[in-house]
């Protein structure tokens, strides 16, 4: 196995044409590439582009998962089916060496590496290198053609030329996306405290906030415990969205001395946990549903805590979600 510094030759000056070539159609590459906005045309845009200015038969473009330390396929021109969403972690596939190498990869032929993750393009040629922003691990760029197509330095100092590019224009459409799923999200809380604000008596109150939670703004456990207040050391939950409420029967007290929904309550703030495997006090409702992460909201009017809105999910949450869930917790103290 070999990475770029060990692999590939200095440029040779016979290539300075198809060099030429390369750049000026970067150019034009990069125009088209910023003026999308729209992430997912914006990556097919992206591999389409580089693997005509590379001569190449297959590529892939990878975002990085830095939580779970993965490269996830996100768009791919002439893969094999189930390319296309893949996670290979470092050292499995071209993007997992790219990620354990952090830097360009060459090789002669795909099979050459140590854990190929398709044996059918084992005769390609491939080349690999990093998307980076800010120094910062983006994704990256995997080009694959069959023989007797071979990459050279050239390749990849116009691929990583490109991937700079891509990067920013990446970012762009990163920053559009929570643009615009922020103003989503506002609109829908807007609308979300129009219906729990209207008059409800409180088990129906309780079971709208915790359907629409769910159904409006996503959120795939929900949970709306209230203080008992003849017990306060005690939580009542009987509101549930989502699939609590599909997995979940009854009225279930929970002291308020445990968990992190109790923890929420007595200490009067949010509290976000993205890893609850790690968490001491998590407590699991039930067994048949998946959970990684759990955001906690105090529902508190003036010196008074009412209970907690509570959200659990399989993949990780955010300030925003924090933020947001702030705003419902308020609607439903007031």
């Amino acid at each position: 196995m070999h990475n770029f510094s060990t692999a590939v030759p200095a440029p040779e000056r016979a290539d300075a044409p198809r060099l030429l070539r390369q750049r000026e159609s970067l150019r034009e590459v990069v125009e088209s590439i910023s003026s999308e906005l729209a992430l997912a045309p914006l990556l097919d845009g992206i591999v389409a582009h580089a693997c005509a200015l590379l001569e190449a038969d297959a590529g892939s473009i990878g975002l990085y998962d830095e939580a779970a330390d993965v490269i996830e396929t996100t768009a791919g021109v002439g893969l094999p089916a189930g390319e296309p969403g893949n996670r290979v972690r470092r050292g499995e596939g071209l993007g997992g060496e790219v990620l354990r190498t952090g830097g360009p990869v060459v090789l002669e032929r795909y099979d050459r590496l140590a854990r190929p993750v398709w044996p059918e393009l084992g005769h390609y040629a491939v080349v690999g290198v990093p998307i980076l922003w800010h120094g910062r691990l983006v994704g990256f760029f995997g080009l694959g053609a069959r023989p007797p197509r071979r990459f050279d330095g050239q390749d990849v100092e116009t691929l990583t030329l490109f991937a700079r590019h891509a990067g920013i224009a990446i970012e762009n459409a990163r920053r559009y996306e929570r643009e615009q799923q922020r103003t989503e999200r506002l609109a829908l809380i807007a609308r979300m405290g129009r219906i729990i604000t209207a008059g409800l008596e409180l088990p129906a109150l309780l079971q709208t906030a915790a359907d629409t939670v769910h159904e409006l703004l996503g959120y795939p456990s929900v949970d709306i415990p209230l203080i008992d207040p003849r017990d306060p050391e005690t939580l009542v939950v009987s509101a549930r969205g989502g699939l609590y409420k599909q997995h979940i029967a009854g009225e279930d007290r929970l002291p308020i001395a445990r968990g992190i929904m109790g923890a929420a309550a007595r200490e009067r703030r949010t509290l976000l946990v993205n890893d609850v495997a790690r968490d001491p006090r998590y407590v699991r409702p039930t067994e048949e549903v998946a959970v990684r992460a759990e955001l906690a909201v105090p529902i508190v009017l003036g010196e008074e805590v009412l209970g907690v809105l509570n959200v659990e999910s399989a993949s990780p949450f955010d300030e925003e979600d924090a933020a947001s869930l702030q705003i419902v917790a308020d609607h439903l103290a007031v």
